[in-house]
């Protein structure tokens, strides 16, 4: 009981805290809306399910779990809602983190030694992208986006003569640090001629995307989107992936 009781006056303190004591100003410490408080609150805060949609031995299964009709429900309104605030044809909203919704970008579009571009960690890039993490997981080669330092932004004529030089199978925009929107049509252009996909990380900008106060990756060209849901989102912590390339999003 002694527990307990540190621990539910630990709970308040932390609350106190974070809540009417100072704000943390880094994107990924969003507040939660109390619409989102109060899901997470329910039942469904401390339950999992499988949506596999599937045939198993002769038998339709839309759910691996038992006791998942009003879950599979709600998660099938809750990613209509982001196809209509993205303005995109699919969506998934089963990434834990914006981390596992760019691994599963990285994953299912590439092959072992194929090459992607991305930003290099020293101009903002996501570490995650750099070589010893995800790409070394994947088997991957990395090459960086040329970037310009005095405009803090991709030099996009460059960063299309790279791609057409390099081919790699995807570029990734987006980045940990980002201060302005991209000239992502040469870029396309460029992915367009030697056949590379083009992807963006939106983890965090993703709010303003929606929100309409940022560029619109998908009115550029962008072929799939990920992001985390609890940035510039003001969601639990959570990933979505976005396209609206059937093909490239399954």
């Amino acid at each position: 009981m002694a527990l307990n009781n540190r621990l539910f006056s630990l709970l308040a303190q932390h609350s106190e805290w974070r809540t009417k004591t100072f704000i943390n100003i880094i994107p990924s410490e969003n507040f939660t809306s109390p619409a989102v408080r109060e899901f997470l609150a329910s039942d469904l805060g401390h339950r999992y399910t499988l949506m596999v949609n599937d045939k198993i031995h002769g038998v339709h299964i839309k759910n691996a779990y038992g006791g998942t009709k009003y879950t599979d429900l709600i998660e099938t309104e809750a990613e209509d809602i982001a196809k209509r605030v993205f303005g995109v044809e699919f969506c998934t909203l089963k990434p834990l983190s914006g981390h596992i919704a760019g691994m599963i970008m990285v994953f299912a579009l590439c092959e072992r030694n194929d090459k992607i571009m991305v930003i290099h960690e020293k101009h903002g890039g996501y570490d995650g992208y750099m070589p010893n993490y995800i790409p070394n997981i994947a088997g991957l080669k990395v090459d960086y986006l040329p970037f310009n330092e005095l405009d803090w932004n991709i030099d996009s004529e460059m960063a299309a003569g790279a791609i057409l030089e390099n081919k790699p199978r995807l570029v990734i925009l987006g980045s940990s640090f980002i201060l302005f929107p991209y000239h992502i049509k040469p870029i396309k252009e460029a992915c367009d001629d030697v056949g590379s996909l083009l992807g963006y990380d939106a983890s965090h900008v993703l709010g303003l995307i929606g929100g309409g106060e940022f560029q619109q990756p998908f009115n550029d060209g962008v072929d799939i989107v990920t992001g985390s849901t609890h940035k510039t989102l003001f969601g639990p912590q959570g990933g979505l992936i976005l396209s609206n390339q059937k093909e490239v999003f399954i």
